[in-house]
């Protein structure tokens, strides 16, 4: 999570990191499409869940609750924030 994090958002990258590091994540039926070109990022859209495990529950997140914010750093493409 935090290798694929633009510079500018490496530190949050690390807090959301933080805040699951004692679970057990899944990514089910992950699929992102960009919607939106801006001068300097692109906004992109994804369906999918995350899923926490807590031990005896399961945390669903649905992540296409956001729209995500990319930017093309070092040649490759970032998240960097929420849009």
């Amino acid at each position: 999570m935090v290798n694929v994090s633009c510079n500018e958002w490496e530190t949050n990258a690390k807090v959301e990191f933080d805040s699951f590091a004692a679970v057990r994540l899944e990514l089910k039926d992950l699929a992102c499409q960009e919607v939106e070109q801006k001068n300097d990022h692109s906004v992109v859209s994804c369906r999918g869940l995350i899923i926490a495990n807590y031990g005896a529950e399961d945390l669903e997140i649905n992540i296409a609750d956001r729209t995500y914010k990319v930017v093309k750093e070092d040649g490759e493409w970032r998240m960097c924030g929420y849009q």
